[in-house]
């Protein structure tokens, strides 16, 4: 999990937000600032393809490699809160783990 969190914090914009879901210990959040659904969308599915080609260390010496589920949701400044934003990202990972895993969904 450090390996993937450093990876995710290494490939992101300085202005984005990379964190673990303390709920749940083997998700992350990332909050982009000033990007569209599409774009983040794109940007999910870039790292999730570029994740699927690294390995991870685990035990010292095994080397695996793993791929993600991407949910991403567009906060809605009108209607939604902190916590209704990470229930849509949330949804629509679920929605991505029920297509077979290894992909990106946008909430809609």
């Amino acid at each position: 999990m450090k390996q993937l969190g450093e990876f995710f914090s290494s490939d992101s914009r300085v202005t984005d937000i990379t964190c673990r879901q303390h709920k749940k210990g083997d998700e992350f959040i990332i909050i982009t600032k000033d990007t569209n659904s599409s774009s983040a969308r794109m940007a999910a599915e870039r790292k999730r393809n570029a994740i699927k080609e690294l390995q991870f260390q685990i035990n010292k010496s095994k080397l695996v490699t793993i791929t993600v589920s991407c949910g991403v949701a567009e906060l809605d400044t009108e209607k939604d809160t902190e916590t209704s934003l990470v229930n849509k990202a949330d949804k629509a990972k679920q929605k991505a783990k029920e297509s077979g895993k290894n992909c990106s969904v946008l909430f809609e």
